[in-house]
């Protein structure tokens, strides 16, 4: 037995079990990610203004938007994961900001449908109530997103994807030597195809470390949707294969690509 790699195993598990928010700044020693060329916050930041009605969508708990003050005098943020609302509210109902907890389909891209044959994807909103809308790292329908966009309101989002989004995940599933997975979505098409237009459209790679074994299964375990048969048991050895490289090589490097995004309703 590897008592060293036993120990990472069983401390990612906890820290797994209690991780709420979407914080990684506990851990941010150990998985190291490559600067983007551009920052969410002050890009978003400098886009608000004082009349805007603002929607975050999937805000976590609350950590990125807590930070983009000062805010519209009607910021609403959504949040499907229960834990998270309570996380959000403690951390922004102190602030003036709404938090509604959503159902978790209403992050599903396809939306309601046509006919609205699946109520519980749509956004808990009139048409046109907000003049802002903002996403980090949460899908969303962009036909859901341009319901409740007033005319002339934008969309400012960064998103996990980009061109090479394929080749990325056909990477981290070698690593593990698991099935093809579909973690990401196509954003940009689906915007164009709710008919909101294109103001900027960045793109970025970025080179991401992970300096212990323990690092990488938590990342696993928080973000399910990544390996979707992902347990410690069910892949245990691959990953002491990986710890074992992580020992050599001083850290496991892979990539990530990124998107950023301002739309506008015509």
């Amino acid at each position: 037995m590897d008592t060293e790699f036993e120990r990472y195993l069983a401390e990612a598990e906890a820290h797994a079990a209690t991780f709420v928010g979407w914080d990684f700044s506990a851990l941010a020693d150990r998985i190291v990610e490559a600067p983007l060329p551009w920052n969410y916050e002050e890009e978003v930041r400098r886009r608000l203004e004082a009349d805007d009605s603002l929607l975050d969508i999937g805000t976590g708990g609350g950590e990125v938007v807590s930070r983009l003050g000062p805010f519209p005098r009607r910021t609403v943020t959504t949040e499907a994961y229960p834990p998270n609302v309570l996380v959000a509210a403690s951390r922004l109902h102190p602030l003036g900001i709404h938090v509604v907890q959503v159902d978790e389909h209403t992050h599903n891209i396809l939306g309601p449908g046509p006919q609205g044959e699946h109520p519980e994807r749509r956004l808990p909103f009139r048409d046109a109530s907000f003049t802002k809308v903002i996403s980090r790292h949460s899908s969303f329908c962009a036909a859901e997103v341009a319901r409740v966009l007033q005319h002339g309101g934008t969309l400012v989002t960064q998103q996990l994807g980009g061109t090479k989004t394929q080749a990325h995940v056909s990477e981290r599933d070698h690593l593990l030597d698991a099935p093809p997975s579909e973690e990401y979505w196509s954003l940009r098409p689906t915007i164009e195809a709710a008919g909101l237009h294109v103001i900027q459209w960045w793109e970025a790679d970025v080179a991401i470390i992970y300096r212990d074994i323990g690092a990488l299964v938590v990342f696993f375990l928080v973000v399910p949707w990544a390996v979707p048969d992902f347990t410690v048991d069910t892949y245990r050895t691959r990953l002491y294969t990986l710890h074992q490289r992580i020992q050599r090589e001083g850290g496991l490097v892979t990539h990530r690509g990124y998107e950023f995004g301002e739309v506008y309703k015509a």
